[in-house]
């Protein structure tokens, strides 16, 4: 997965000052994140920050709870949910979705419901 390979030092500095805010703590959910690779990533390497990871494959959240479980990532928790009834998205600082929207039921719903309004 590219994404992961960049993810800490090429990705996440695009953002003005989200490094400082991850590094202080804030609530962050993935949308579509399959097992949870890039989630995973960003919960060890941001403790003080919570993480969530949103997926409708009950397959990838068990794979990705596991994985979780298995490396004591306190801060990370996974759900099993459709990314386009994202009714609660302003309880989140910060919403990603990596390689993931075109493989959602509903793409543009997604990006409705996901965005900051």
């Amino acid at each position: 997965m590219t994404v992961v390979f960049g993810l800490i030092d090429a990705i996440l500095p695009l953002v003005p000052g989200l490094i400082d805010k991850l590094q202080a703590g804030i609530t962050v959910v993935d949308i579509g994140c399959g097992r949870g690779r890039a989630i995973s990533l960003m919960a060890k390497t941001f403790p003080k920050s919570t993480f969530y990871g949103f997926d409708f494959s009950q397959e990838a959240i068990a794979d990705a709870t596991a994985e979780a479980k298995n490396n004591g990532l306190t801060n990370l928790h996974f759900e099993v949910r459709d990314a386009a009834k994202l009714e609660d998205h302003k309880r989140f600082d910060l919403i990603t979705a990596f390689d993931a929207i075109h493989d959602q039921a509903q793409p543009r719903k997604v990006l409705r419901g996901s965005s900051m309004h």
